[in-house]
């Protein structure tokens, strides 16, 4: 059987995509998925129009830095748009039978093409999402599936993100805890015949080097290209 295939789109604002993005790919390819990298908007678009993959991966912070709070100099170096040429290559992706993992602020990016928020299954709202400072976060299980079957609560060191909108057909796997009630961090969705994964986990490598994040990954990413739930029970560290 042939190894998967994904795109991991990356890069982007306040985060060191550089350090972090190796172990993700280390670990995908450990479960026989392998990466290319697409660094900027505009190279995913050429890599998206030249092959079909497997998986497309968001762990990116593009989007169009509207808000207030960005100076003019952080936008000019960081903020992007996406194309009408990036739009139809990633919807082609999705009718050509691509599966989606976002990760982190992959919630945050390419909020003017609504194809990515509808597929990802949410979004970030500038009204009311939010983050404190990255720190522990308690992470437990809250649902029955295979991508999260054995996996007991855990700790890890990250951003934890609040109050980001989702759809309600989003299945809630997993949770993180807080005297300010309980977030969302794991979530499946269907959307017009496609999976994807949404991970709010992940702000760096230590994030992407904890055991039981590394375990979701791998079987989040199985589960969004069609692995069946046999197959994804049986994926281990």
């Amino acid at each position: 059987m042939r190894n998967k295939s994904s795109l991991i789109i990356t890069g982007g604002w306040a985060h060191d995509f550089a350090a972090s993005v190796p172990y993700l790919v280390e670990n995908l390819c450990e479960v026989n998925i392998d990466s290319e990298i697409a660094w900027d908007v505009d190279q995913s678009t050429s890599l998206m129009q030249q092959k079909n993959y497997d998986l497309i991966i968001g762990y990116a912070c593009w989007f169009q830095m509207k808000d207030f709070r960005y100076s003019s100099e952080q936008r000019a170096q960081w903020s992007r748009t996406t194309s009408d040429e990036w739009k139809n290559a990633l919807l082609s992706q999705k009718k050509n039978g691509a599966g989606l993992l976002a990760l982190h602020t992959a919630i945050i990016s390419f909020e003017d093409a609504p194809t990515w928020a509808e597929w990802a299954g949410g979004s970030w709202n500038w009204d009311e999402s939010h983050h404190p400072q990255p720190g522990d976060v308690e992470i437990s299980v809250v649902a029955a599936h295979p991508i999260v079957d054995g996996i007991e609560p855990f700790v890890v060191h990250d951003e934890r993100y609040m109050d980001v909108a989702r759809s309600p057909e989003a299945i809630v796997l997993t949770e993180s805890t807080g005297v300010d009630g309980n977030q969302a961090s794991m979530w499946v969705h269907n959307h017009d015949g496609s999976r994807s994964v949404y991970s709010a986990l992940g702000h760096d490598q230590l994030s992407l080097t904890h055991p039981s994040h590394q375990l979701l990954l791998r079987r989040a990413a199985h589960w969004a290209v069609g692995s069946s739930d046999e197959q994804i029970r049986g994926i281990t560290l």
